[in-house]
């Protein structure tokens, strides 16, 4: 595992079964997960993907109650204001607690497009003017569910009825926590770092464990290459106490046993990784990943 991954995630030990040779055989498999709330930035500072949705997830356990007149601590002591803004203010470890208007500010975050959103981006329906919108609202996206269908997953300090949120909404129609998606725009702080895990970048090398997001949500799942050429995916749901991990099982029976003629990567730009085989004349074969409901992976046929 790179160092820059092995410093953003924490490791557990996980049971799992593991397909090799034609038999079932059970081992002790390393998978990561989102690392813990730990503070790692200093205010203001750069601070990695992981540890935004750690800080988040730190005051949606601790059910933080939704008030714009009071305050709460993030994990170091520090306060900030209990409404969505201040929350997402919290979760990037912001010196102040903005607004939904102040947010919206190039010297703090830069706009991206609703599709190109990645874990610890937000969403904001504010645009930087000087007025604050009584209907202003922002969320703190979490992960994709179907990039393709634009469906996300976030996490907000939602309103005094609901109070700290865990939702899911649509980029592309329906409301955002509670406010219609059309108004909604794309923001990135800009001292956040790392990407979230691509389909397009995998991990791991030519070993047998690789690091690719199969299902296109953002996440870097946890995939097995067999003895026997088989692929076997542990769906990344957040890690430890955070969803955990989705055993699919098989989900190809590959088209080689040497792995070190495998990648992993998005082929057809639909968000999820692809099993790409490199032959020995330099032609390359693909398997294209289907929607994980699927369970399975459909074969493709070498391209021109």
């Amino acid at each position: 595992m790179p160092s820059s991954l092995r410093s953003k995630l924490t490791r557990l030990t996980l049971a799992a079964a593991v397909a090799a040779s034609g038999a079932i055989a059970t081992t002790a498999v390393t998978v990561a997960t989102a690392g813990t709330a730990q503070a790692a930035s200093s205010v203001g500072g750069q601070i990695t993907r992981s540890e935004v949705l750690a800080r988040a997830n730190d005051w949606y356990n601790r059910n933080i109650q939704y008030d714009q007149d009071a305050s709460a601590t993030d994990v170091g002591g520090r306060y900030y204001r209990t409404d969505c803004s201040g929350f997402v203010s919290m979760a990037w470890h912001l010196g102040n607690s903005e607004n939904t208007d102040s947010i919206d500010v190039r010297s703090l975050t830069t706009r991206v497009a609703l599709t190109d959103l990645q874990p610890g981006d937000a969403l904001d329906n504010d645009p930087h003017d000087g007025n604050i919108l009584r209907s202003g609202h922002i969320v703190l996206f979490d992960h994709w569910i179907d990039r393709s269908a634009g469906t996300f997953a976030y996490i907000a300090e939602s309103s005094a009825a609901n109070d700290m949120q865990k939702g899911t909404a649509s980029i592309y129609g329906g409301d955002i926590g509670g406010h219609p998606a059309g108004g909604y725009f794309g923001l990135r702080y800009n001292n956040i770092t790392g990407a979230s895990a691509s389909a397009g970048t995998e991990s791991g090398g030519a070993g047998r464990v690789r690091w690719a997001d199969f299902d296109g949500d953002g996440r870097a799942d946890y995939v097995i290459l067999n003895d026997n050429g088989s692929v076997r995916v542990f769906l990344n749901k957040g890690g430890d106490g955070h969803g955990g991990w989705n055993d699919l099982g098989q989900v190809s029976t590959g088209m080689t046993s040497d792995r070190s003629r495998v990648r992993l990567a998005d082929y057809d730009g639909d968000g999820r990784a692809d099993y790409l085989l490199i032959n020995a004349n330099g032609v390359t074969s693909t398997t294209a990943a289907t929607p994980v409901a699927a369970g399975r992976c459909a074969r493709r046929s070498p391209p021109a």
